[in-house]
């Protein structure tokens, strides 16, 4: 596997990771993803943390938004490492499939076509998510 195919990878998994600790530190338990742990019980580790947290003042950008755009970056670094470089229509597809459903689908909330709460700050977010995938791949060639 190439460096910079593990590399990339490696980040995505990272990004991923920390999208995912915003959720479990700051968001409501009751939410849908927490039902992946038995019985809802959070383990001690996430209460842990959420304990430590719960006096910050952190700002709803970052609880609501912010782990959007880290999973989107997350999602287009793995898919490209997946493909190593390849350019074939099917990494295209595959590549940009979720970045495009995911904007499309908070204008489609805005317009009350979908259900949900259409967001210019997740659209501004997922674009950023975006923008940085496409400057690690022009700084990485």
């Amino acid at each position: 596997m190439s460096k910079s195919r593990v590399q990339s990878m490696g980040m995505g998994i990272i990004v991923f990771l920390m999208g995912s600790m915003i959720y479990f530190a700051f968001r409501t338990s009751e939410l849908y993803m927490f039902r992946i742990f038995p019985n809802g019980d959070l383990p001690s580790w996430i209460i842990a943390i959420r304990n430590q947290l719960s006096s910050l003042h952190v700002p709803e950008w970052i609880r609501y938004c912010l782990p959007d755009g880290l999973w989107l970056l997350s999602y287009m670094l793995i898919i490209d490492s997946i493909w190593n470089e390849e350019t074939t229509w099917l990494h295209e597809l595959f590549l940009w499939i979720l970045p495009i459903s995911a904007i499309l689908t908070e204008f489609l909330q805005m317009e009350l076509l979908i259900p949900g709460t259409g967001d210019w700050i997740d659209v501004i977010f997922y674009v950023m998510g975006i923008l940085t995938f496409l400057i690690y791949k022009n700084l990485q060639l």
